[in-house]
């Protein structure tokens, strides 16, 4: 129950700050007039705030989404094999055409720092300023960012629809908790490793 609340109020955050725009002026703010508005000296200045600016969820403390095993292996929950299996997405490093030019050529390209963690795109360490901890945080790029594949080429979508399945991420997060807290291989791993990351 206390999953659902969190996943609706998540939805409701990210909606929310997609339409303050819309109902603030007379334009369509929606991904390609932001486009517009972004553009300073020929850079796209909003995309780094979408893909990093929290939305206060705190789905997590940070150091616990770190270090949790899977639920039916000793994979850590948060690794990159675990988290495209749900459909989240990372940067490609690679694959730019150099020569192109405008939006979506090399230059706009979705860069593999935008999250120093090496989490999926729209996943943030967010710092609490009522208990002063870091959790894991969720930008609305986690379920607005999409990407289509056609031929040789790749596109992300930004403020479209992720391919990932956000209900199914809750609930094998949930049951990587149960699992790590009741087998006591699982704990005692666990607490290792959290003992060495904090």
């Amino acid at each position: 129950m206390a999953t659902q609340l969190k996943l609706k109020s998540l939805l409701l955050v990210c909606l929310t700050a997609l339409s303050v725009n819309a109902f603030s002026s007379d334009e369509i703010h929606w991904m390609n007039s932001w486009d517009n508005s972004c553009y300073y000296n020929g850079t796209n200045t909003c995309r780094e705030d979408w893909y990093s600016i929290p939305q206060g969820t705190h789905l997590l403390k940070w150091e616990v989404f770190n270090t949790i095993e899977s639920e039916d292996s000793e994979t850590l929950f948060s690794s990159q094999e675990s988290l495209s299996q749900l459909g989240f997405l990372y940067p490609d490093n690679g694959g730019y055409a150099e020569n192109g030019t405008g939006y979506g050529a090399y230059e706009e390209r979705v860069d593999g720092n935008l999250n120093q963690y090496g989490l999926p795109l729209g996943f943030v360490k967010d710092k609490s300023v009522l208990d002063n901890r870091n959790y894991l945080g969720l930008t609305c790029a986690a379920c607005h960012t999409g990407k289509v594949t056609y031929q040789d080429n790749t596109y992300y979508v930004e403020g479209g629809q992720a391919n990932n399945d956000m209900i199914l991420f809750l609930n094998k997060l949930s049951d990587a908790l149960k699992a790590n807290k009741n087998d006591w291989r699982k704990l005692y791993r666990f607490k290792k490793r959290f003992a060495e990351y904090t």
